[in-house]
């Protein structure tokens, strides 16, 4: 029935070793993962500890111990007006709300602090301490720093603060994104 038994045989014997194969990659025998799990680990570590930031921004932070900024923050819905007060709160900063608009004053070191303390938590998947801390999800947690530094950023330019604009850009970009 077979015209041609010799490319048959290659063939078969390709079929058989490409599911051999399949199911020897797809076996945890990769330190208990399957080959997928296994890069797909690997490629998140070198990933992860390439976007490491946080100690650089902390270091640039000290010539900033004792600065008092003021900005201020909208904020849509109730839900967010409470999570930005906690927020910032809890770095030691006065909050006036004024409708949906929040009057932030503070210690510039502090405030960005508390942010990197959340960052860190986030950047080693801890996100039930954030959920503690503030009640709220550690997503818009992580948000609401991320919005609340880039509204600080630009009213800290306009105003002819670009040094202080400028860390505020910096814990956004490297501390509190990745």
């Amino acid at each position: 029935m077979i015209a041609n038994k010799k490319e048959f045989s290659l063939g078969l014997v390709l079929f058989v070793g490409f599911w051999g194969l399949f199911i020897v990659l797809m076996s945890p025998v990769f330190a208990g993962k399957n080959l997928l799990d296994y890069m797909d680990n690997l490629y998140n570590m070198i990933s992860k500890k390439s976007s490491y930031y946080i100690p650089v921004v902390q270091k640039k932070l000290v010539d900033y111990t004792g600065q008092q900024v003021s900005f201020t923050l909208k904020a849509k819905g109730e839900e967010k007006i409470v999570r930005l007060t906690k927020m910032f709160q809890a770095s030691g900063a006065t909050v006036t709300p004024d409708g949906e608009k929040l009057e932030i004053s503070g210690d510039l070191n502090a405030m960005i602090n508390a942010a990197l303390v959340d960052s860190e938590a986030m950047f080693h998947n801890d996100g039930k301490s954030i959920i503690a801390k503030y009640g709220s999800d550690e997503r818009k947690v992580l948000y609401d720093w991320w919005d609340a530094f880039k509204t600080a950023e630009k009213e800290m330019n306009k105003n002819g603060k670009f040094k202080e604009g400028k860390i505020f850009n910096n814990a956004q970009t490297k501390a509190i994104e990745p």
